[in-house]
């Protein structure tokens, strides 16, 4: 028996398809459609110019504490970038 397709929720198998606690016979399917959506670049890139804005201004006024906090939130720029998925339906 070969294993099922089966992520966030969705189940493909040879009887079905079984998405949101409800079961489709394979019989009564006609076609399926892939949907991708990217990852979104907005939200990331304005925290890390942000950061950057920050850092630029620790930087100028000699503020240990705008450096670190500018560096922070840069990383945070970063890290909300590469820790989004990209989303299929």
């Amino acid at each position: 028996m070969d294993t099922p397709f089966n992520e966030r929720g969705v189940t493909l198998s040879r009887a079905g398809l079984s998405a949101s606690g409800q079961m489709i016979s394979m019989r009564e399917l006609r076609s399926a459609r892939v949907i991708r959506i990217p990852r979104q670049k907005p939200l990331p890139i304005v925290v890390a110019l942000i950061g950057l804005v920050v850092l630029g201004a620790g930087i100028a006024t000699g503020a240990g504490a705008a450096l670190v906090l500018g560096a922070m939130i840069i990383v945070v720029g970063y890290l909300s970038w590469i820790t989004q998925d990209v989303i299929f339906h």
